[in-house]
């Protein structure tokens, strides 16, 4: 099964989180990775379309949060809050989702 492939967002490649959000990876643990993943839900929730600058400040993690990690993290919770942030960043990022294959975002279980 494929998944999105991933853009390098523009400028360094470094993945922007909001303020107060430190970097989420697999090296945390997922009381952590779900106490962040609410933050950056709450940031997406926030966001309306019409903010261009924020839209491309956190393209990359929204790149980031359609990894195959996120998407089949063994953790329910984390799994959730993902799909949180990924319906808001189609909502945001309308008509245009981030995603370079659409056609692929159908096979998510």
């Amino acid at each position: 099964m494929e998944f999105p492939q991933q853009q390098k967002p523009a400028g360094d490649g470094k993945i922007i989180y909001p303020p107060g959000v430190k970097e989420i990876t697999d090296k945390i643990s997922n009381d952590e990775m779900v106490k962040r993943l609410k933050m950056v839900v709450k940031t997406y929730m926030d966001m309306d379309q019409d903010s261009e600058e924020e839209k491309q400040q956190y393209l990359g993690l929204a790149l980031h949060l359609a990894s195959e990690f996120f998407l089949r993290n063994p953790n329910k919770d984390v799994r959730l809050l993902v799909a949180c942030c990924l319906a808001d960043i189609f909502r945001i990022y309308a008509p245009e989702a981030p995603y370079t294959s659409h056609d692929k975002l159908k096979v998510w279980n």
